[in-house]
């Protein structure tokens, strides 16, 4: 019987942690992560084992003392989406903070306007995807659908320090990579009919200047009509038109929250000041899309077999 990735780390690593200094926990958590709360302190509770995990929901409310108190005497934070990292940045001072459930544009955002030269320890674990990993899987799309790609990436000034990242991965492949940056005040479903008559695959990545619940529907159906495919990095965005998404699940978090603070513990390679992307994907397809765009697409696994690293979840 194959043991699933989340509960094969967490029983690994319950071992790994008996005889650490580490006393106390505390997971902040905002809204609409009780899920993810729960499963994230059922893990660090067994792997931390004797740590005490103490879980502090995060109210609307800037900061209160139970808040700075708890905080302020546990070893390490972990925070669960940008209110939770904001909050604790605003109401600790010296904890070590490790943040996820989070957009990279978003944490670098709260980490320079609340602490921009601080010493203090902080890391992250990025949603975001690696850049690499989607690279592998455009290729992958353009191998099925018979084509080089040619990718389009559309970003407001709030990612322009993803382009040097970006574009080195692509150098690296030799792949043809078109950025179109939309300025303040300019419209992004114009700027977006642009690249796609200039591409022949996007990627959207996090931006809620491009692409939101506002805007999303009409330019997946844009870029459909353009016969267009579209990899984001969300299965929502796949579900109204995208034609695939990698992302993480909230299984694939929790164990790479507990690896990562293994790592740290055993000085092996983690360190705080770090930004970090979970090693574990799942990928989202919609083959309705496929056949729309004139693919031949039936199966998942037509493009997963062109991915050495994924492990069908």
């Amino acid at each position: 019987m194959r043991i699933p990735t989340y509960y094969l780390t967490v029983l690994l690593l319950s071992f790994s942690f008996e005889c650490l200094a580490v006393k106390q926990i505390a997971i902040f958590s905002g809204q609409g992560n009780e899920y993810a709360k729960q499963m994230l302190v059922h893990a660090t509770t067994i792997a931390f084992k004797p740590a005490k995990v103490v879980p502090i929901p995060i109210a609307e409310e800037k900061c209160d003392k139970k808040l700075s108190h708890i905080g302020t005497h546990s070893d390490l934070i972990i925070t669960m989406g940008h209110d939770a990292f904001q909050r604790a940045l605003h109401c600790t001072q010296q904890t070590p903070i490790l943040a996820s459930y989070i957009h990279h544009n978003v944490y670098h955002q709260l980490k320079e306007a609340h602490q921009p030269n601080t010493s203090r320890q902080i890391a992250a674990l990025f949603l975001d995807p690696k850049i690499g990993s989607q690279y592998d899987l455009i290729e992958a799309v353009g191998k099925e659908m018979g084509f080089k790609p040619k990718l389009g990436i559309l970003l407001s000034p709030l990612n322009q320090r993803l382009i040097p990242i970006i574009k080195k991965q692509a150098d690296k492949r030799s792949l043809e990579c078109l950025f179109v940056t939309v300025q303040s005040g300019e419209d992004p479903v114009q700027a977006w009919n642009g690249l796609l008559k200039q591409t022949n695959i996007l990627l959207a990545i996090p931006d809620p200047k491009i692409l939101n619940q506002h805007n999303a529907r009409g330019m997946l159906l844009m870029a459909q009509r353009h016969r267009i495919p579209v990899i984001a990095y969300s299965k929502s965005f796949v579900n109204i038109g995208a034609l695939a998404a990698l992302y993480s699940t909230k299984k694939h978090i929790t164990s790479e929250i507990i690896r990562l603070m293994h790592q740290y513990q055993a000085g092996e390679g983690f360190h705080f000041h770090g930004n970090y992307f979970s090693n574990q994907y799942t990928i989202a397809f919609n083959f309705h899309t496929g056949l729309v765009l004139g693919g031949d697409i039936k199966q998942k696994s037509q493009i997963t077999q062109h991915l050495e690293w994924y492990e069908a979840s």
